[in-house]
């Protein structure tokens, strides 16, 4: 974990990837053999790329005691979250994904 001291009104800046690395992303992603990708793949692949093309800024805004107070400036395709939040998305997510493998099995097995 990088720990850095900031005061009040200072800033951290938190990307973009370089070019070169999403170039390199860009090639597996073709290589996987996938050939020409489905529309909906594409404007995903495309959202991804904006994501990892962004910069993200946080400010410290007010410092109360042992508690921060950070403005955080990102491209709205950037998810932002409380930690505790993500991990509420991730498992949800998760368990949504195994369900929607349970119904492509159920439907793929033959009938009795």
């Amino acid at each position: 974990m990088l720990v850095l001291s900031r005061e009040r009104g200072e800033s951290i800046v938190v990307g973009p990837i370089d070019e070169e690395t999403i170039d390199r992303l860009l090639f597996l992603a073709e290589k996987s053999g996938r050939g020409c990708l489905p529309t909906d793949e594409k404007q995903e692949l495309e959202t991804i790329l904006k994501i990892f093309r962004s910069q993200i800024v946080f400010t410290v805004t007010n410092i109360r005691g042992d508690k921060v107070k950070l403005g955080i400036q990102a491209d709205r395709e950037v998810p932002v979250h409380r930690l505790e939040v993500s991990e509420e998305i991730r498992r949800e997510n998760l368990q949504i994904g195994e369900e929607m493998k349970s119904r492509v099995a159920r439907r793929s097995s033959p009938s009795p």
